[in-house]
């Protein structure tokens, strides 16, 4: 599961693992690499930086991120449904993982604090996010779409 990369800000200045002269050992020995743009369209970068990691000895976990196809040389990309709010990120994976960041306290998305919220909160969430994949025309989308601030207000880790 991918939980710094695919929803985090556009920003430079994103803090690292590496720290002052930490590790390199998760860039040159990663679990997990995620390729942005993955195709199968012969030459162009996406292709070759798949095939590059396909071809290797590298066993770890492999996500292409290329929202034009549901599948890239049998690698699927992580199927999520989420919420953002000014303050909050919720997500459901449809493997059944749950993430839940405060965005106050974790604007990069690095931590996971899905055991935070209460159950009643949790079921908040789950119910907005079912509102929103059922809902059916411009009046049920609407209010689907505007949470009620308990659901997603700072929950505390």
């Amino acid at each position: 599961m991918i939980t710094a990369n695919h929803l985090a800000p556009k920003r430079n200045d994103a803090p690292t693992s590496f720290g002052n002269a930490g590790s390199l050992d998760a860039i040159f020995n990663p679990r997990t690499v995620a390729i942005i743009g993955a195709n199968e369209q012969p030459g162009t970068m996406g292709q070759k930086a798949l095939s590059a990691v396909m071809n290797s000895e590298f066993r770890g976990s492999t996500f292409v991120v290329q929202p034009e196809q549901s599948s890239v040389r049998g690698v699927n990309p992580p199927s999520y449904e989420a919420i953002r709010t000014h303050n909050a990120l919720y997500v459901e994976y449809a493997d059944g993982d749950k993430e839940y960041h405060d965005l106050a306290a974790d604007l990069y998305e690095l931590h996971n604090i899905f055991s935070s919220p209460s159950s009643e909160q949790k079921s908040a969430l789950h119910a907005a996010i079912e509102a929103m994949q059922n809902c059916h025309g411009t009046e049920s989308c609407w209010s689907a779409q505007h949470l009620k601030p308990r659901a997603t207000h700072r929950i505390q880790p």
